[in-house]
């Protein structure tokens, strides 16, 4: 009995402070053709774009009672509409106290968006995962992960030190970060990355290639047009580079 008792002491606290829950909802844009997005919380966000007039979310949230209560309880997304112009805002209240013990074991934001749009999300310590939008995507978190895959033209990324990774873009890609790994590939216009102390890997990329990397690795391949690089400290590996190669470099190996 002792031992039995011992169990249900364990186990009682861990299924009383433990919160969750899923929000869902949807607006209607027709005809829409920008889509701003603000998210003042850091979170997984997974955004797909696809042949629809609405905008759908689903929200999943598991932690403790405090984060649950702060989170949760408050996500209230305030859209509005202006024409072909929609804004997406989701921010949640200050915190009335200085110390705060949020446990979070599951904060995910899924979206659902029409794919023929300009794109632009702004967030902070967030995981992002966009795919499939047909126009241009404009991305700035910070401290954070970001990826893109499937864009139909322009990609500009601002991730303060986050890994960014991105994949076919049908335009010019410029990515800004910082101690970090880059990766970016099938990219069918011009690419430019200042990204110190990180390591790169870089590929197939039919635009000229314009690298910033004051300390760190760049892995460059299969390039069809030109490749510049300004970096003090850099180690390099080219290979199948069908352009010319200008690198500015103190002290690093090519």
């Amino acid at each position: 009995m002792k031992n039995l008792a011992i169990i249900l002491f364990i186990l009682i606290p861990a299924s009383v402070f433990a919160q969750s829950g899923n929000k869902e909802g949807s607006f209607n844009t027709f005809n829409l053709d920008q889509l701003m997005i603000r998210i003042d919380a850091g979170m997984t966000i997974n955004l797909k774009g696809s042949d629809t007039d609405q905008i759908t979310y689903t929200y999943e949230f598991e932690g403790n009672d405090q984060a649950y209560n702060h989170l949760f309880v408050n996500f209230e997304p305030d859209f509005r509409l202006n024409g072909g112009n929609a804004y997406l805002n989701i921010e949640f209240p200050e915190h009335k106290k200085k110390n705060v013990n949020y446990r979070i074991k599951k904060n995910i934001l899924t979206l659902n968006v029409p794919s023929k749009i300009d794109l632009e999300m702004v967030t902070r310590y967030s995981k992002i995962d966009i795919t499939n939008i047909e126009r241009t995507a404009k991305i700035e978190n910070r401290s954070g992960y970001v990826k893109l895959n499937q864009i139909g033209e322009s990609v500009t990324v601002y991730n303060e030190y986050g890994n960014v990774d991105v994949n076919s873009v049908a335009g010019d890609v410029e990515i800004t970060s910082r101690s970090a790994t880059v990766d970016a590939k099938n990219i069918k216009g011009n690419l430019k990355v200042s990204s110190n102390y990180s390591k790169m890997n870089l590929s197939k990329i039919t635009g000229t290639l314009f690298v910033e990397n004051k300390s760190g690795t760049v892995n460059a391949f299969d390039l069809d047009s030109d490749f510049r690089a300004n970096g003090d400290y850099t180690d390099y590996e080219l290979t199948n580079i069908r352009g010319n190669v200008q690198i500015n470099n103190k002290n690093g190996t090519i």
